[in-house]
């Protein structure tokens, strides 16, 4: 591509979005420093240097993440290896932090999901920002989805003025935007980003209308990454048997010493888990998508499985988790301040 060729529009807009992103907490950072330099009282410095630890992990991660969606942009889906699996642990501090100076933030799931770690913070951050920018923001959730699916919902939840509610889609919201002022425009790329930053995740994204309450939310669900479930509820199911006395719990090492040893190459084909894809007729597809299992995984899923064999002969169905039903929020104990927000 020559020079004069780049699409200085576009190039504009990055440059204005990135330098806003990324020297105000860097500013943020140095002038912190600073102070700590000159500071005559030096027992805060532990909580000014987790302050300053905070900001630069929040610079890095959205490097990485426009870094990545670029690439996505220009060469396609992302790679399988570049999609880690991601646990309630592994939101970090400083995106908990960050958000509950805001709003309520719920936290509660089991699933293990796979997706590009930064570009999926960055993705909630911006829909953060594009809900606060548009409504009073409610709550942000990350909630296991029914049994019935297998992964998780992220929900941003918002309440749109009186004189917008409710936006009937995400064009809808797009169309408030004013495309001849900066920070309007803004906004309005800033979600079409997050959406396709979902989308680089194999996420499954729309806005939801709770028609009782006038609430709103973006809503992203994440499939479950291969066994996950699977092994959650063999889990569940082997705890609640030991609890009931009904299973003589078998101890892992000993049992092992007696089985063959599992292979270290992981297997080419397990189960399939679904991930949506784009369908011809331009409707969220659900289709099969086989991943390898990791050795590590394949170990515990085998250990789950021959512990099981011993509950499976005297545990009832009443010992099994339910399965099926509706989706449920409930707002934690000692809360009855806050509102609940239910789906």
């Amino acid at each position: 591509m020559e020079y004069k060729n780049l699409h200085w529009e576009t190039l504009d807009f990055i440059k204005a979005h990135l330098y806003h992103r990324l020297t105000k907490p860097l500013s943020q950072a140095v002038e912190t420093l600073e102070q700590l330099q000159h500071a005559q009282n030096k027992e805060p410095g532990l909580a000014k240097l987790r302050q300053i630890q905070y900001q630069l992990n929040a610079l890095m991660n959205t490097i990485n993440a426009w870094a990545t969606f670029i690439t996505f942009k220009h060469n396609g889906p992302l790679s399988d290896f570049q999609f880690k699996e991601f646990t309630k642990a592994d939101i970090p501090e400083w995106v908990q932090s960050y958000l509950q100076a805001h709003t309520d933030l719920r936290i509660e799931f089991e699933q293990i999901i796979e997706v590009h770690h930064d570009t999926f913070i960055e993705g909630i951050l911006l829909l953060f920002h594009i809900a606060r920018s548009v409504s009073s923001i409610g709550e942000i959730q990350i909630l296991d989805a029914p049994a019935t699916k297998n992964g998780i919902f992220v929900r941003i939840i918002f309440i749109p003025a009186n004189d917008k509610a409710p936006f009937d889609s995400l064009s809808d919201i797009e169309s408030q935007f004013d495309p001849d002022d900066m920070m309007e425009r803004d906004l309005a790329i800033q979600l079409v980003v997050a959406r396709e930053m979902m989308e680089l995740n194999r996420a499954k994204f729309n806005l939801q209308n709770n028609k009782k309450t006038g609430q709103q939310a973006f809503t992203a669900f994440f499939p479950a990454a291969l066994n996950s479930t699977t092994v959650i509820q063999q889990i569940n199911a082997a705890d609640a048997a030991a609890k009931y006395g009904k299973q003589q719990m078998i101890p892992v090492e000993a049992e092992a010493k007696s089985e063959p040893e599992i292979s270290q190459t992981p297997p080419t084909r397990q189960t399939t888990t679904t991930v949506p894809t784009k369908a011809g007729n331009g409707v969220e597809a659900m289709t099969d998508r086989l991943i390898p299992l990791s050795p590590a995984a394949a170990r515990r899923v085998s250990q789950t499985q021959r512990t099981l064999q011993v509950a499976s002969t005297e545990a009832t169905p009443a010992d099994s988790p339910p399965q099926g039903g509706e989706e449920k929020t409930e707002p934690k104990k000692n809360a009855s301040h806050r509102t609940t927000f239910s789906w």
